[in-house]
């Protein structure tokens, strides 16, 4: 499932604030040495006589035993926690200050009427949940301030090394990188007093009772349909304090008081939500960074580089998220990791489906086991509270896998990464159950005449639980550090895919991370078993290109992963795109990368799938019995998943194939124009025609009892739409401008008056919904609003957030700046003549074609019509 890549925290490496080379250094600098810390525990003991037995000979400071009075331990680790009446107060070890934290925030319990499945993570604008911190003492407080919008910099390793005054040694540039910026301070902790062991006492009680600004939770109240005004204080409180070895976790219940837009006569209402902040120390060493190579998907830490090894004054760079995986025999072809990536199965889970979660998981091994780790990653039961009383899902050492009992049909996978270095820390799998019921009928659309299995609504559990393991599957790929490759959804052919040797060992594309989940050109009696997505070809590559270990020096490793990131370039087994941020839109028109479809060639290969959801559509009634509420749902999921497929061809048109930039010239990089004429008349011919089966009564009005026909004509108008949309417009027209041989605009406009007008004795109700739908397109472009001031607020905002001028200039073009215009002031002339003088068979067809006419003259006269409104 979608990963929501706003979800996952895009922080960038900041070191020790008190040192000079703070700012940005190599991947594999050590902070200072953490605090030193006991195993978590809770104690009902008086703090004041645990201090009084631990400082017999010291005297205690002014303040300090006064605040810690009747005080009672409620956790020690890396801080010490105390809870005296109301208040919460924690105990800092001195040499914590100037130390990188991250402070990660979630929503642990949403209230009940929240809807957002991108809503756990919290933060403002980007929700990303995590923010790099660093406490510093100003006076009786402490400051905590948020480092990462600064730390998008980092200084090279050309500048030489010198000393400064405090003693340490840095270079020249990463002085000057760490003083160029000052983040802001997100909170303030009051200090009672110190302690004897350079500690310092503060109270956080004031701070985790209310919303913190840059960890807002406001995104999930708003999420109820309610405007949060503001949190009140006499409803807000710690709920609990958890302090483990590197982190303290901290829950807060607050209570907004928000408005219903809907309902201002009630005045402001309270809305509760409970937050887990978990405040961490990272690693003493960071792990050893591995460079971002745009042909390989992993996320990626972004940053500036400054003096850089390749000489560069200024270089633009980025490592991957990963996890730490350390031989424990480094001398090994194949050793079992020093620490293996452990995924605890939450007590939340159901226990009929953890055996297949823990399937997700370990299903990965083999892929580790290639690159050089034998059992890397594996999963386990969370441990019950009588266990182990001192084990947390908050616990930001432990990855888990969470069930959220929510109305919502997702799974995501957010992680927690060290900043430095991109080491992926932790990560909590969520999966909404509804997930499973969404995937079962998006399978049955698909195979409900392929497998067996599938014949029916619901399935057997095993084959839920199948499903739920390719589900979970790809989210554990998300937090091993992969994103999305949508490339991978059209590697093989569609004689590949129906090859059962071939398709049963292979599954229907090259990664489990595609969205191209299923095998659509499979049909019956191919003897394909494998339908959905496995661990494929990519998959074994880009683990072997993140994790394996390729040379023994930086410059061994640099070009060994270089070589393989090469071959990737002609390799379509291996090959990576997806075309999802703003410096990857040179896919963006690329018609490979599909989402929800597979095969290569994406006409027969959209035949066949629409075959298939035809024949599911046709035994709805055998596979679900009396269940109407599961028809009208797999009615609509079976002609959403077919209008996906059939939409997927119009990626042809106007396409262009993404090149590599040292391959010069333009063969290739179109589609051919016989293959764009083809695409036409699939759309306006077979493929619309295909959803008339949706407006079958026996089949209609068991689905929707009315609204039905009204809702597929629709979507058969919007393929017509679609075709004469501004940017594709845009794109066709460019094609032509740079390579003769191209599809035209004039060549589109042509194809689609051929097989929407090529009869006008008689006509269908789907055919005058696209004859509308043609003249509504041909007007939009024609006769554009004469204030485009909100056209150019998006093209801004698009720019604001990276995308190119040109990307954003083509994705909002109107199309008025191409020969559409010329084309139908000439050739609308001679459609109108012949609507007007057509003998129709029936006087609806008569009344319809004689309001077509009377469109065309309203789009080559606007002036004479006054009523722009149209109707069939």
């Amino acid at each position: 499932m979608k990963h929501f890549l706003s979800t996952l925290a895009v922080l960038l490496f900041f070191g020790l604030l008190n040192s000079p080379a703070s700012a940005l250094q190599t991947s594999d600098t050590q902070p200072a040495a953490a605090p030193s810390v006991t195993p978590a525990e809770k104690t009902d003991q008086p703090a004041a006589a645990v201090a009084a037995e631990q400082n017999k000979s010291k005297k205690t400071p002014t303040g300090y035993d006064t605040a810690l009075k009747e005080a009672k331990v409620i956790g020690t680790g890396c801080v010490t926690a105390y809870l005296k009446d109301d208040h919460t107060l924690i105990d800092l070890p001195k040499n914590i200050l100037g130390r990188l934290l991250l402070w990660y925030s979630e929503a642990v319990r949403l209230p009940p009427a929240a809807v957002s499945a991108g809503g756990i993570n919290l933060g403002a604008p980007s929700g990303q949940g995590a923010t790099a911190v660093t406490l510093e003492r100003q006076g009786k407080r402490i400051l905590i301030r948020d480092h990462s919008p600064g730390f998008s910099k980092r200084g090279g390793s050309q500048d030489p090394v010198v000393p400064y005054d405090n003693g340490t040694v840095t270079s020249a540039i990463e002085q000057s990188v760490s003083e160029a910026s000052n983040g802001p301070v997100i909170a303030v902790l009051p200090i009672l007093g110190e302690g004897p062991d350079d500690t310092i006492l503060v109270d956080i009680t004031e701070t985790f009772s209310k919303d913190i600004e840059s960890l807002t939770a406001r995104a999930q109240i708003m999420s109820t349909g309610l405007i949060p005004a503001a949190v009140d204080p006499a409803r807000s409180y710690i709920a609990d304090v958890k302090v483990f070895p590197t982190d303290i976790d901290i829950r807060s219940h607050l209570t907004f008081l928000a408005a219903d837009p809907n309902d201002p006569v009630s005045g402001p209402q309270p809305v509760s939500i409970e937050i887990g902040h978990s405040i961490i120390l990272l690693p003493e060493k960071a792990m050893k960074a591995r460079y971002f190579d745009d042909r390989v998907g992993f996320f990626k830490t972004k940053f500036t580089e400054y003096e850089g090894s390749a000489g560069a004054v200024v270089n633009d760079r980025a490592v991957i998220q990963r996890r730490r995986l350390e031989k424990k025999n480094p001398e090994a072809k194949v050793s079992d990791p020093v620490q293996p990536i452990v995924f605890y199965i939450g007590q939340g889970v159901p226990k009929r489906w953890r055996p297949y979660l823990k399937a997700a998981v370990e299903q990965w091994q083999p892929l580790f086991e290639a690159a050089g780790f034998s059992n890397a990653i594996i999963a386990k039961d969370a441990p019950t509270q009588e266990e182990d009383p001192n084990w947390s899902a908050e616990d930001a050492r432990h990855s888990v896998i969470r069930w959220i009992p929510q109305a919502i049909a997702n799974a995501m996978g957010p992680v927690i990464f060290d900043p430095r270095s991109g080491e992926i820390l932790s990560s909590h799998i969520l999966i909404w159950p509804d997930v499973i019921n969404i995937f079962e009928r998006y399978y049955y659309a698909v195979a409900g005449t392929l497998d067996p299995d599938a014949t029916s609504l619901p399935m057997s559990e095993e084959k839920r639980g199948e499903l739920l393991t390719y589900v979970v599957g790809h989210e554990v790929g998300h937090t091993l550090g992969l994103r999305h490759n949508h490339l991978a959804s059209t590697a093989y052919t569609v004689a590949q895919m129906r090859d059962p040797a071939f398709a049963n060992s292979h599954g229907p594309n090259t990664s489990i991370m595609a969205y191209g989940r299923f095998n659509q050109c499979a049909q019956p009696g191919d003897g394909i078993t494998q339908l959905y997505s496995i661990h494929g070809s990519y998959d074994y590559f880009a683990i072997d290109w993140g994790y394996g270990i390729h040379g023994e020096t930086a410059q061994e490793e640099e070009a060994a992963l270089d070589h393989l990131a090469a071959a990737a370039e002609t390799d379509r087994n291996i090959a990576w795109a997806a075309g999802e941020f703003p410096d990857e839109m040179s896919w963006a028109f690329d018609p490979r990368l599909q989402k929800e479809n597979t095969g290569a060639q994406r006409i027969e290969a959209t035949q066949l799938g629409v075959a298939n959801i035809l024949r599911s559509l046709e035994g709805l009634n055998r596979a679900v019995g009396n269940n109407d509420k599961l028809y009208s749902s797999a009615w609509q999921d079976l002609l959403n998943h077919q209008y996906t497929y059939i939409k997927s061809v119009m990626d042809l048109i106007g396409g262009q194939l993404h090149l590599p930039g040292h391959i010069q010239g333009l063969e290739g990089r179109f589609i051919p124009a016989a293959k764009q004429q083809a695409a036409i008349r699939y759309l306006l011919g077979d493929g619309v025609q295909s959803l008339d089966a949706y407006k079958k009564p026996d089949v209609l009005y068991r689905a929707i009892p009315f609204g039905g026909v009204r809702t597929v004509e629709q979507l058969q108008a919007n393929i017509v739409k679609d075709l004469l949309s501004g940017s594709r417009l845009a794109m066709i027209e460019e094609q032509k401008n740079v390579d003769p041989s191209a599809y035209s605009v004039i060549n589109l406009a042509d194809d689609m008056t051929n097989a929407l007008w090529h009869d006008l004795t008689s006509s269908t109700r789907a055919e005058r919904a696209m004859q509308a739908a043609f003249l509504d397109g041909i007007k939009a472009v024609l006769h554009p609003p004469a204030d485009n001031s909100l056209e150019q607020q998006k093209i801004a905002a698009m720019q604001k957030a990276g995308y190119s001028t040109a990307f954003a200039g083509i994705t909002m073009a109107t199309g008025e700046k191409t020969s559409l215009p010329a084309w139908a002031f000439a050739a609308l002339p001679q459609l109108q003549k012949r609507l007007e003088t057509t003998k129709a068979a029936s006087r609806s067809d008569q009344l319809h074609y004689r309001e077509m006419a009377r469109k065309i003259e309203e789009i080559l006269t606007p002036s004479k019509v006054n009523d722009s409104s149209s109707s069939t």
